[in-house]
């Protein structure tokens, strides 16, 4: 026998037999050199008669190894010889004629298996994409991947044993993805800022500012409060509260969207207050004809009172601005004019500052003013004892000048009394000169 497709190694062995019918009578196995010995059939004159052999080649595990399936047929002729006892075999065909040729073929390795699922980014080369131990690429390795999408490039795999295996070429698939970016790439200008302080107001107002600018290669940033619901604009809000905002980069053709740092903001309620002196109150002297100042402050933040001032309320009633009183910025200073104090007389009132996201208020108490009895005798209008409260006033209001027309009536019997003097010391200087 011979084998084609490579030289007969020691492991070549090939096993055949010798059949008659459905039982075999023999089996040989070649030598290194193909040589097939067969064992020799004994006969006994029970077997005198004719023999029909059927002789083939038993199937091999060996890899890539394909035997022949030729089948040869064999008669011998099992008889005495003539004048003896002796047993006479005569074959028709002679064994040596027979010749078995097998062939081998390379297979592929068992273990070879082509690449799937390799992965790439936009602006890499095949030498960027990693392939089991085995493969190589065929093209140079600067090759770029190509374009985002699906890209296939030629590779060859080189089985350890080339004896009995052979190289397999296939075409791969690398997945280009775009480029990606993540939030630790952005520079500071790149980032959206949060709003800081944030005082809650009547109105909506941005959590944050946008970027001034966008990393290469991205068109937008879109911004949510929940990370589902997306806009193109920053959220705003009116309430005091916990806010998160979420942000999401969008790329062009070439750069992939990706999720920038959560931002969590405050938004605090707005907390005003009276400024108030030793003693803690605001007080007020009725009929003092005084104005009566009180400033407000904004606690616990850049002090914006000012600007969100709205009005003035004495108990239930609203004061009118620039009537009633007047209002200047430091922080909020609230200047209430005479003319509207004069209606309030002696008690405890509420005095209450509004502002569009608040509102202050303190305990106003007006003092009853001091009788004039109290400050000399009746008639008596002491200006150089007034109480250190520049407040006190007289307790009941003058109703007419009635000091003053004292003072003329007296000053009028001087002046009579003195017409009179001049009129006697004249007639007796008149008397004297007769």
């Amino acid at each position: 026998m011979k084998l084609n497709g490579r030289p007969m190694t020691d492991g070549d062995i090939f096993t055949f037999e010798v059949s008659e019918g459905d039982t075999v009578v023999v089996t040989a196995q070649n030598d290194a050199d193909g040589e097939i010995l067969f064992p020799k059939i004994v006969y006994t004159p029970d077997d005198i008669g004719k023999h029909i052999y059927t002789v083939k080649q038993c199937a091999t595990d060996i890899v890539g190894i394909t035997v022949e399936s030729v089948e040869y047929t064999v008669t011998v002729i099992v008889s005495y010889s003539s004048g003896d006892e002796a047993i006479k075999v005569t074959p028709t065909e002679s064994f040596s004629n027979l010749y078995f040729t097998n062939t081998f073929d390379k297979q592929t390795p068992p273990e070879c298996i082509v690449p799937t699922g390799l992965k790439a980014i936009y602006g890499q080369t095949i030498a960027d994409v990693a392939l089991p131990d085995g493969w190589k690429w065929d093209d140079p390795v600067t090759t770029s991947v190509g374009g985002v999408g699906q890209n296939s490039f030629p590779a060859t795999y080189t089985p350890k044993d080339t004896v009995n295996y052979k190289t397999v070429t296939a075409t791969i698939t690398i997945t280009v993805a775009k480029v990606a970016i993540s939030p630790a790439d952005l520079a500071d200008n790149e980032k959206p800022r949060a709003v800081d302080p944030l005082i809650e107001e009547p109105q909506e107002q941005a959590l944050v500012t946008a970027p001034e600018k966008l990393p290469e290669g991205y068109t937008g940033v879109k911004y949510s409060l929940d990370g589902e619901n997306w806009a193109d604009t920053v959220p705003t809000v009116k309430q005091a509260g916990e806010y998160t905002v979420f942000t999401r980069y969008i790329g062009d053709a070439i750069h992939a969207d990706f999720e920038g740092e959560a931002i969590k903001i405050a938004v605090v309620k707005a907390v005003y207050a009276f400024a108030l002196g030793e003693g803690g109150k605001i007080t007020y002297t009725e009929k003092s004809g005084k104005e009566l100042t009180a400033t407000v402050v904004q606690v616990g933040a850049n002090d914006t009172s000012f600007e969100h001032f709205s009005s003035v309320s004495i108990g239930e009633t609203e004061l009118k601005k620039d009537v009633d009183y007047t209002v200047k910025k430091g922080s909020t200073v609230v200047t209430i004019l005479p003319t509207a104090m004069e209606k309030y007389g002696a008690g405890e009132l509420t005095l209450t500052v509004r502002f569009t996201n608040g509102e202050a208020s303190t305990q106003l108490t007006v003092l009853a003013a001091e009788n004039e009895s109290e400050n000399g005798s009746e008639g008596e209008n002491d200006n150089d004892n007034d109480n250190e409260d520049d407040n006190d006033v007289p307790s009941s209001p003058p109703t007419g000048d009635n000091s003053r027309l004292g003072l003329r009536f007296v000053l009028m019997l001087v002046s009579f009394g003195g017409i009179v003097s001049m009129f006697v010391i004249g007639k007796k200087k008149q008397d004297y000169r007769s």
